[in-house]
């Protein structure tokens, strides 16, 4: 999976040159070892160790990369 992702905030491991930073995603298996599909998705740095993780991509990626999510206005 190949994702716009920002270098590491913590030790600036960068995520295009050196390939310290990857995105991925952990499968749910039966025990017979069927998928049932995506459990939670991930980036890490292999820098410096630094894991995020998430139910959905977008929101993975987004924290990574330090986008803000807008509160629902409906919230508020």
């Amino acid at each position: 999976m190949k994702h716009h992702l920002r270098d590491c905030p913590f030790c600036g491991a960068t995520a295009a040159e050196d390939g310290l930073v990857l995105a991925s995603e952990e499968h749910i298996d039966t025990a017979d070892g069927e998928k049932l599909g995506v459990g939670r998705y991930s980036v890490h740095c292999y820098g410096c160790g630094v894991t995020v993780s998430d139910d959905f991509l977008d929101d993975c990626l987004n924290l990574w990369n330090g986008v803000q999510t807008p509160p629902d206005p409906g919230i508020i």
